[in-house]
């Protein structure tokens, strides 16, 4: 008797916790939700910021380096647009909705006013329809597009309040390298197979204006132009000579430094920030300069100070006339 009234009282006390557990989340869920809201706008903001942060100094970059890219040219166009689906997360993807009019159509959130997008009347708001005629269904295609399309000025379908547009486009080519963002907190840029250029958000939040995120980006540039991970040798070709692979990967970033410094020079960014940027990488963060040698990692950065030696005596100089090897010369080798 005792036993069944025990366990009577149990369920009873089970059941009334679960009610609680059931009711008084009410109030505290409502109030997590807005909060969540108001932090995920605030998110969303900052990321957008971030997108034309990158564009910004893109644009800067691959129009300065036209020459210096040769053949790996695109034509640029200057606009940051996102749909719906390129938030992942469906609480994002609601704030798209209800902050930024997200819906299946790319919506044009900035143009840079310097741009080919600009000059043939886009505006922010827009709904961005057709390239060349070709129906757009996802935001990367702004910039796969113009990359295979043929000569002459491109189409651009827009919708506005309501009405479709049809804009003219002018061709204006500068280096391949688009920039794009990496949902990241890992201090990072990295060059994709296509030659992009893909930077961290740590990234962006480490460096200190746009100088030094200028300075990011264009190393990892001149990396593409000179081919420097695609025909210069790698660690492996190096299993039991360790020191004669930090030699190597010595001029290898040497090389890119030095084609960095020009390219900054050339698009108006301070090019001392290669070298601020370079020694605050190396104390702050020596993790992401890590050197792989002979199959191990070794902690720190070997051949910082003598990058930062290249780099103050060419800053010594002039930026302008810092040559170095010449693209696909392959000279950081020797």
């Amino acid at each position: 008797m005792k036993a069944t009234l025990a366990l009577a009282l149990t369920l009873v006390a089970l059941a009334c916790a679960r009610s609680a557990q059931l009711r008084m989340p009410q109030v505290k869920d409502s109030s997590l939700v807005e909060q969540q809201g108001t932090l995920g706008a605030e998110v969303l903001r900052f990321h957008v910021g971030m997108q034309i942060e990158l564009l910004e100094a893109g644009l800067r970059l691959r129009r300065a380096g036209r020459e210096l890219c040769e053949e790996q040219l695109a034509p640029i166009l200057g606009i940051l647009a996102w749909r719906r689906n390129d938030l992942r997360l469906r609480q994002l993807k609601e704030l798209g909705e209800s902050e930024l009019k997200l819906g299946d159509d790319p919506r044009v959130l900035f143009v840079h006013p310097e741009s080919a997008a600009a000059r043939a009347g886009v505006r922010v708001g827009d709904l961005l329809r057709r390239f060349n005629g070709e129906r757009l269904t996802r935001s990367e295609q702004l910039w796969k597009l113009p990359r295979e399309a043929g000569p002459g000025p491109f189409e651009l379908e827009i919708e506005r309040a309501g009405s479709v547009e049809l804009l003219p486009v002018e061709r204006e080519l500068g280096c391949r390298h688009q920039v794009v963002l990496a949902e990241s907190d890992q201090i990072a840029v990295q060059p994709t197979r296509d030659g992009n250029i893909v930077v961290s958000q740590a990234m962006v939040r480490f460096a200190r204006g746009s100088d030094e995120l200028a300075a990011a980006i264009s190393h990892q540039m001149a990396h593409v132009i000179l081919e420097l991970d695609r025909e210069l040798p790698g660690a492996s070709d190096y299993p039991d000579q360790p020191l004669a692979w930090e030699r190597v990967h010595v001029r290898r970033e040497v090389a890119a430094d030095l084609l960095a410094l020009r390219l900054m020079h050339a698009a108006g960014f301070d090019p001392a920030a290669l070298a601020t940027l370079t020694d605050r990488l190396g104390i702050e963060h020596p993790w992401t300069l890590t050197l792989w040698a002979g199959g191990e990692r070794r902690p720190g950065h070997p051949y910082v100070p003598a990058r930062l030696l290249a780099i103050r005596d060419a800053l010594a100089g002039d930026p302008a006339s810092e040559r170095g090897p010449e693209p696909g010369s392959g000279q950081a080798s020797r």
